[in-house]
């Protein structure tokens, strides 16, 4: 491991070799939430804000990593406002897919629309 979740963080890594598993260890078993591989970023918002680690990641095989400290990070981003909106990009990215890999909220019985055929073959919801 890496690190787990709830331990304090500072340190971003970018993987330069393998791959690591992100891990949900709050519930009674713990989950592989996703699997980064080389190229991606972990660990960022840790380098960012000082907070707590959200989620595990434990290293799957042997793994090359670059470990960039919270302070360097900070420093770069605060003279970079190029690599600052790459950053937003990146975390907007992930964000949008943590929700997107969340379970579907089912519809509410009798909400499904009906479709009526029109002139020219088209279908619409009514």
């Amino acid at each position: 491991y890496l690190c787990h979740q709830g331990d304090e963080g500072n340190d971003m890594y970018i993987i330069v070799e393998g791959q690591v598993e992100i891990i949900d260890e709050s519930g009674r078993e713990d989950q592989v939430i996703l699997t980064e591989q080389a190229g991606a970023c972990i660990g960022e918002l840790a380098a960012l804000e000082i907070i707590p680690r959200v989620a595990a990641m434990r290293t799957k095989g042997e793994v090359r990593l670059l470990v960039l400290q919270g302070s360097h990070f900070r420093s770069l981003i605060h003279e970079n406002p190029d690599m600052s909106q790459r950053v937003i990009q990146m975390l907007v990215r992930k964000l949008a897919d943590a929700t997107l890999a969340e379970e579907p909220v089912s519809e509410p019985a009798g909400a499904e629309q009906p479709v009526a055929e029109h002139p020219g073959g088209e279908k619409r919801a009514k």
